[in-house]
């Protein structure tokens, strides 16, 4: 069907909406089996542009008579639910102006995040037209008049579909791949959803509540003085006045960052201590997230107080966070099911990324949860989601990837060898970094020991992945001290300032090829904004060839390329180092650019695409790929075929593409009846 794409159709419903019943407010799923729902028509463009109005009564009539032809729409998410849930009918290919939008010039390059009004300006197409006159009109209430207006505002949409369609087809690279995968990435959410328990989802929910109720009772009766600015008119002037009022501490303060602020600010002030601080995007603010490294050393205060408001503050707004997906979980299941949604190419790399309110990559994990409180929760929301009866998870990580790809890309060949042998690179480095032996926990050890090479192993991970893209000294401890499976390193004195620099000095030094890569990617960058085409590697930059803008693009080994543009030397405020001048590239201000940050950018969009082929190869052998996230693909099989299914999907993940000949990967997997 891929190669039929010349003949497929563009489809357009327009449906009821109102001020109170609105996609603005409402899940897909719930707009669409809401009983207010209502199709007022379908407008099409057909293969050569010629538009049409098909009323609803003649729209099932319509699809069996193009039921083998493929289709598109601006948000097939939308139109495609529509086909699905209300004609009982799946296109035998589907594709989404949007998403190609989203490769072609990236996920928010475009002001009004790829929207039909704003790829239409980009490609100097008439303007979309407005449909507020039809807001709150049912269909058996419009007038001739407006049933004219109505139809005319529909093809004229579906006519500028078609023509972005065709504009866009020939700037997506690897035509005929990219297409099946937004095909693919379109029916993993309308096609095959996953059952949610509702009996665990309310327990875990029930759970997560007692915490919460726990928590607050542990507070002791505390009031405080809560200063804000309220608004008032005087003499029609707007003006406002401060008002000091003295509050109960309840659940509100706690999620509440300026009273919370103030509340911590008057309680440590009776101590003669003071709230940790740090840098935010107009100066010094309160540092109140929950892996901000003085907020987690308030969680040891020797103030009882200050550690019960903590804890207290940690449980409403982690569960209240827990909550929502919950309940977002047992709404899923009143239409249906889990729909998996994944925004194709949602990040600059190519990368998918989660959204539609209830993202799955979220998820929290309970390897990495830092209590039993925690891990029992995240788990409970893993339960929550199941298999159809006689089936199994099956989820598959490629091992190291981004390693891996980088030493590849370097040639770092010391580093691909290690890989390719199966070494432990995280423990190996740690090892030497901490002088005694670091590896993976063992079922035999002591819960001590389990502990200690968990979090000297999580240290060697983290340096080893961040310090591949030029992270220094300062941002690694930042983020060690940020990260809860690494930062009881801290305390134990296992790490300090002064070893961190020695731990970045230590691996650029050992892996000397990919500091130098750094180098080279800067380098062959500046040199293709200049104008001229030069390769580092299997990775070529060339000027951008489009007409009346400058930028770069970045053909990557697979043949699909990234694009920079509007390339230009900006100011960029990078927080630590203060402004200077640096390559920055896109809209507005725009997004900083080093070498560092290109690597890191090649080095995922590479990624990404031995996953997409793994993806393909596993659909292609017929099975069910029901999710995948960055390195990992997720399926669901039978159960007396899932073992078979584990080793085929390692194998898959594990043989490097023709494209990346001497790449050594690696890939380990589990079975399991939670999602995974």
């Amino acid at each position: 069907m891929i190669d039929d794409v010349s003949k497929a159709i563009v489809i357009d419903f327009e449906p009821f909406y109102s001020a109170d019943y609105t996609l603005r407010k409402m899940r897909t799923e719930e707009y669409i089996n809401d009983k207010r729902f209502q199709v007022h028509g379908m407008a099409v463009a057909y293969p050569g542009g010629r538009t049409d109005w098909v009323q609803e009564k003649h729209i099932d009539k319509w699809l069996y008579k193009h039921r083998k032809a493929p289709l598109v729409a601006h948000n097939m998410y939308f139109d495609g639910l529509i086909l699905n849930l209300k004609y009982d009918h799946v296109a035998p290919l589907m594709l989404d102006t949007r998403l190609m939008a989203n490769a072609v010039f990236g996920p928010s390059e475009i002001s009004g995040g790829n929207s039909l009004e704003a790829v239409a300006e980009r490609f100097g197409l008439q303007p979309k037209g407005k449909i507020e006159a039809f807001e709150g009109i049912r269909s058996e209430s419009l007038t001739a008049e407006e049933w004219q207006a109505l139809k005319l505002y529909a093809t004229n949409d579906a006519d500028l579909e078609y023509k972005i369609l065709h504009k866009m087809l020939p700037l997506l690279n690897r035509q005929r791949f990219e297409l099946w995968l937004i095909d693919h990435t379109l029916r993993l959410y309308l096609c095959r959803p996953l059952i949610v328990s509702r009996k665990t989802a309310t327990a875990a929910i029930a759970k997560v509540r007692a915490r919460m109720e726990d928590c607050m009772r542990a507070l002791p009766k505390m009031k405080f003085d809560y200063s804000y600015q309220k608004p008032y008119q005087k003499d029609g002037a707007k003006l406002k006045r401060e008002v000091v009022v003295t509050k109960d501490v309840d659940e509100s303060v706690l999620a509440s960052n300026p009273q919370f602020s103030q509340l911590l600010l008057q309680t440590l002030a009776k101590h003669s201590a003071k709230v940790p601080m740090k840098r935010g995007k107009n100066g010094m603010i309160p540092a109140l997230a929950k892996m901000d490294e003085g907020f987690l050393a308030l969680s040891s205060c020797p103030i009882p107080q200050v550690r019960k408001l903590v804890a207290a503050r940690l449980a409403k707004r982690s569960g209240d966070t827990q909550i929502a997906r919950l309940q977002s979980l047992l709404t899923a299941s009143k239409f249906g099911g889990f729909r998996i949604y994944l925004n194709y190419c949602g990040a600059r790399t190519g990368r998918w990324s989660g959204g539609s309110g209830l993202n799955p990559q979220n998820f929290p994990s309970p390897a990495r949860s830092t209590d039993d409180f925690e891990r029992e929760v995240a788990q409970l929301i893993r339960d929550a989601v199941r298999c159809p009866r006689g089936m199994k998870f099956v989820a598959v990580d490629a091992a190291n990837i981004e390693a891996r790809v980088l030493a590849w890309w370097a040639a770092q060949d010391d580093l691909v060898q290690a890989f390719g042998a199966g070494i432990d690179v995280y423990s190996e480095f740690a090892s030497g970094t901490f002088g005694e032996e670091v590896r993976k926990p063992k079922d035999t050890d002591s819960k001590k020991a389990a502990a200690r090479f968990k979090l000297l192993r999580a240290a060697g991970k983290e340096a080893i992945l961040g310090l591949g893209y030029s992270m220094s000294a300062t941002k690694m401890e930042a983020r060690m001290r940020g990260r809860p499976d690494v930062s009881p390193l801290f305390e134990s004195g296992d790490l300090n300032t002064e070893r961190c620099i020695a731990i970045v000095d230590a691996y650029r030094k050992r892996y000397s090829k990919i500091p130098a890569l750094w180098r080279k990617t800067e380098h062959a960058f500046h040199t293709a904004v200049a104008g001229v085409a030069v390769s580092v590697g299997k990775v070529l930059f060339s000027p951008l060839r489009e007409t009346g803008r400058s930028g770069v693009e970045v053909h990557l080994p697979s043949g699909r390329r990234l694009r920079y543009r509007d390339v230009r030397v900006g100011e960029h405020n990078d927080r630590v180092t203060s402004t200077r001048k640096q390559w920055v590239y896109g809209a507005g201000k725009g997004s900083k650019l080093y070498g560092g940050l290109l690597v890191e950018n090649i080095v995922q969009a590479i990624a990404r695409d031995i996953l997409a082929e793994a993806i393909y190869l596993m659909e292609s052998e017929g099975f069910w790929v029901a999710y995948h996230v960055h390195d990992s693909i997720c399926m669901v099989v039978p159960s007396g075929t899932a073992k078979a299914a584990l080793k085929r999907c390692s194998d898959a993940l594990s043989e490097a593409p023709l494209w990346g000949q001497g790449m050594l990967l690696g890939a380990e997997g589990e079975i399991s009846d939670s999602f995974i």
